[in-house]
């Protein structure tokens, strides 16, 4: 009996191993790696948020083979409508991907063809849907029912905005509630050409710019040198043309361009007025070099798509992959590649998204993939979404939840500081902002917080500063009697001096140098103390105004910023004064550079203890102190080297811009130096390998 139930235990445990390991080679299944970015755009491992469901072709379906599938979209009951633009039909399937029926267009009976149609796009208006279709080849848009019977054409609208000799040739087309229809042209580089249901000319909206290359720069300097005639043979620049476009729940339309290289140009999300909404500074697309073969690839969109829940995808043709983007313009999630497997793509063409499930049609196998969102795509849509209907303690939680899976997401960190920032928690928005590395969203954060905290502790910072203003007074009277009591007999102390020098280095200045022997320890405590401040400026500066990562400071590079650099200029002035036959010596260099780059340490000191307390906006403060502190170092400077050389003001600046020059030469040298060492190094290191060989 016992025999028995040990056999039976094994057996249950084996059943239970293979279940397990059979689970864990599904999840592993996915032919893609998930992966986001840190704020340094450097990709980081990260689940994969949505996974192959199901695959389709002509084979799979029990239909002819595909033409060539150039677009698909929904209707509001779930079915789709997929574009063959070789054989002037669309095939209707459902949300399940199952065929339902094959449409042809006719006009009175009579079969319309829309050969090489590059667009195709679904609207409910007045209960009933209506299909749009951008009819590339033959310069129209056709509007018909679900039926196939065509109720519109809408040719070339009338304008002088668009040139005579430019073809109308619609590429994309979106309709919004309002019935205007937004619609792609080819060759028209004024934006997004917008017209009414009855063909007629509105206008134009999100204009995209030419990409100021340094090509483009060059070719800009020679036209204004060429005449005429030369200038129409030199290359023509235009703003780089959208790809695709969709509309999400408030009529903002998602536009994507096929080419640009710069980042934020590639996505852009239009409002009403025409204005991208997204930050100046978002990036979209692949953020790292990508190869394939020799070659050297950067994303290009081809299409994008509104998912619900404030979040869209946009299609990279190139890479083979879909990008998930929040309405912020916030990089959620990647996936696919390139490939043949479930999952993947030979030549992606069109994305679309349904019941928050996304399709992606792939022109080069004639295949249409479905992607479902798992558990953390799935928590990613439900933390966004709980944000956007204003349940901020829900997506907080949710947006944890995520990060219980993905503890390097940014994103989900500034996704709870700003739901946090909603509730009125200010200092805990902050803290969540910075280890988001949101900048932006941590200073408006902290200039509400500094206001509610201000408002709390303004009667005790009231009093405070009002007995500080007594004691400073009292302290001023305490040491002016005692100076009138004492008189002549009064000490002036080396620090009083110090101050003395750097108030008016004119008259006081010289009498510090050459009459006090604290002089010499001026020197080499200020290079120290100028070595703390960059340590301190490098870990304690406010997050706003501190793009370095604390925990990457290397000392060495800090201590040759500060004490490496004061003592290269020293050096470098005692050689080029003494080889002009100037009268300082080297301890009186020393002690007047040093004097002269108090103010700035000083100020840098304050500067980074201030930046803890301001915002973004309030940055002009800084700067102000450090002009002041930069232009005080530099009259010390100039007027101390005059004293101590006996030169002139005119003179004493050529004798400075000489001590500038002598300084690269020194870091030349030592660079070279250095190398020469490195390569000796590396000589006698293979000798001694070759010598070891050859004994053995």
């Amino acid at each position: 009996m016992m025999r028995k139930k040990v056999t039976a235990f094994f057996s249950i445990l084996l059943i239970f191993l293979i279940l397990m390991s059979v689970s864990v080679s599904a999840l592993s299944d996915t032919p893609y790696q998930g992966y986001t970015y840190d704020s340094f755009n450097t990709s980081n491992p990260a689940p994969v948020g949505f996974e192959p469901e199901a695959t389709v072709n002509s084979g799979s379906l029990r239909l002819e083979s595909f033409g060539s599938l150039s677009d698909f979209d929904f209707d509001e009951n779930g079915n789709l409508y997929v574009l063959d633009s070789d054989k002037s039909l669309i095939y209707i399937l459902s949300s399940e991907l199952e065929y339902i029926k094959t449409l042809s267009l006719k006009e009175n009976g009579n079969a319309i063809s829309f050969e090489k149609a590059q667009g195709i796009f679904l609207h409910a208006a007045n209960g009933a849907a209506l299909i749009y279709i951008a009819d590339t080849e033959n310069g129209r848009i056709l509007v018909s029912d679900t039926e196939g019977n065509v109720l519109r054409i809408l040719k070339r609208p009338e304008t002088t905005l668009i040139s005579n000799d430019t073809q109308f040739r619609p590429l994309k087309l979106a309709v919004s509630d309002e019935d205007v229809i937004f619609v792609l042209c080819q060759h028209i580089y004024s934006g997004i050409l917008m017209i009414n249901n009855n063909g007629e000319f509105l206008g134009f909206c999100g204009s995209n710019k030419i990409e100021a290359s340094a090509q483009v720069l060059l070719d800009y300097a020679w036209k204004k040198l060429l005449n005429e005639s030369l200038k129409s043979k030199t290359s023509r620049y235009v703003p780089v043309e959208y790809s695709g476009l969709d509309l999400d729940e408030s009529g903002n339309i998602y536009a994507c361009s096929v080419s640009g290289t710069d980042e934020s140009e590639r996505i852009r999300c239009i409002n009403a007025k025409g204005n991208n909404i997204f930050p100046n500074n978002t990036t979209f697309g692949d953020l790292e070099t990508s190869t394939v073969g020799s070659n050297t690839v950067t994303t290009t969109f081809t299409d994008i798509t509104d998912i619900g829940s404030g979040i869209f995808a946009a299609l990279d043709s190139t890479l083979r992959r879909v990008f998930v983007y929040d309405r912020e313009g916030n990089f959620l999630l990647s996936f696919g590649t390139v490939g043949n497997q479930a999952g993947t793509f030979k030549t992606p063409a069109a994305v679309t998204s349904y019941n928050e499930r996304v399709y992606v049609l792939d022109q080069g196998n004639g295949s249409i993939t479905r992607f479902g969102a798992n558990s953390y795509g799935r928590l990613i849509m439900q933390a966004s979404r709980s944000y956007l209907n204003g349940m901020y303690d829900e997506s907080i939680d949710q947006w944890n939840d995520v990060l219980a899976q993905n503890g390097g997401f940014e994103t989900a960190y500034v996704s709870i500081g700003r739901s946090l920032m909603n509730l009125d928690e200010y200092k805990e928005a902050m803290e969540y902002f910075k280890l988001g590395q949101s900048r932006t969203d941590y200073s408006r954060a902290l200039q509400q917080y500094r206001t509610q905290f201000i408002a709390e502790w303004f009667n005790v910072f009231f009093i405070a500063v009002i007995l500080i203003c007594i004691g400073v007074r009292v302290l001023f009277y305490l040491k002016k009697r005692k100076t009138a009591i004492e008189g002549a007999d009064v000490q002036i102390g080396y620090g009083t001096k110090l101050f003395s020098s750097l108030k008016h280095p004119q008259r006081d200045m010289m009498a510090f140098v050459k009459e006090t022997r604290g002089a010499f320890w001026v020197a080499p405590a200020v290079a120290l103390l100028w070595f703390f401040q960059k340590i301190f400026a490098y870990q304690c500066t406010g997050f706003v105004f501190n793009e370095n990562d604390p925990s990457k400071m290397d000392i060495r590079l800090l201590f040759l910023m500060s004490i490496g650099v004061f003592a290269v200029f020293i050096v470098s002035n005692w050689l080029i004064s003494t080889m002009l036959g100037y009268s300082g010596k080297f301890y009186e260099i020393s002690t007047v550079t040093a004097l002269a780059l108090m103010p700035y340490i000083a100020v840098n000191i304050f500067n980074s203890a201030l930046s803890n307390i301001l915002t973004s906006e309030e940055s002009m403060f800084l700067s102000i102190f450090t002009a002041i502190a930069v232009v005080w170092g530099v009259m010390v400077l100039v007027l101390g080297f005059s004293k101590i050389h006996e030169t002139g003001i005119f003179g004493t600046v050529w004798l400075i811009l000489l001590t500038l020059f002598g300084v690269a030469i020194i870091v030349f040298l030592v660079m070279v130096f250095f190398s020469l060492w490195q390569q000796f190094a590396d000589f006698c290191t293979d000798v001694f390998r070759e010598i070891i060989g050859i004994l053995r």
